[in-house]
């Protein structure tokens, strides 16, 4: 998409000519209360660089959602074709963004998914060793016990 183009080209030449703080606040000041941290003076909203950035993530991917519809519903092959070329430019511009997102810390995506099942299942081996040895130590209470 052309204005999350111009926008991300915005922020790659500011972050490399600039080098300045990530966590830069944004110029924008608005009266909605849409999810931006409140300032502690005067009722005025602060909208951040992350806040904005956030946005992005989301209207890309629904943008991303959208076209992909549009793309199964459409029956002429010129149309499907710009569509397609729209949608890989939409997911390129996303991938771009949330590897932006990702390097300020702000958007923890997973990297995968066979890690997140490994790290469940250390989990609950190291509950199931913990059991045993719990189960182990009462067998031995209840036999000196009974002696």
């Amino acid at each position: 998409m052309a204005w999350m183009d111009s926008i991300l080209n915005d922020s790659d030449n500011k972050s490399s000519s600039s080098g300045k703080n990530s966590n830069s606040k944004g110029s924008m000041s608005s009266s909605s209360s849409g999810g931006s941290n409140s300032a502690s003076s005067g009722g005025n909203t602060q909208i951040t660089d992350k806040d904005i950035a956030m946005d992005m993530l989301s209207m890309s991917k629904g943008d991303i959602e959208q076209l992909g519809k549009a793309i199964t519903e459409t029956t002429n092959p010129q149309l499907r074709l710009t569509l397609t070329n729209q949608l890989s430019s939409a997911i390129n511009s996303h991938f771009r963004l949330s590897d932006m997102a990702m390097k300020k810390g702000w958007y923890d995506a997973k990297t995968c998914p066979t890690q997140l099942i490994n790290q469940d299942l250390g989990e609950f081996q190291g509950i199931k060793l913990q059991q045993q040895a719990s189960q182990q130590s009462m067998q031995q209470t209840a036999q000196q016990t009974m002696q």
